[in-house]
């Protein structure tokens, strides 16, 4: 789900509730979540040339550091039982 968010705002009513993960832009959260990976498998199962290159164009406007990579923001609420939400993790 994507929109204009007032972060702070959601976090200060949020962390009532759960744990709530700093936040990160969405390239890193991506990346956290194996973009990199699920860009390979679909390649490889692309019908054709065009079809691979629509894939890699998307991947770059996804992650593109000047771009929605850094516009778009995310964050997680969890609770604790289930523990920090991969891309938070530490590496």
């Amino acid at each position: 789900v994507h929109g204009d968010v007032d972060f702070p705002a959601f976090k200060h009513f949020a962390k009532e509730k759960a744990c709530v993960t700093p936040i990160i832009t969405q390239r890193d959260f991506l990346i956290g979540m194996g973009i990199d990976l699920r860009l390979l498998s679909l390649v490889k199962c692309a019908t054709n040339e065009q079809q691979a290159a629509d894939l890699a164009e998307g991947y770059r406007r996804l992650l593109d550091p000047d771009g929605m990579g850094r516009q778009y923001k995310c964050l997680c609420c969890y609770h604790p039982a289930i523990g920090l939400p991969a891309p938070w993790l530490p590496t």
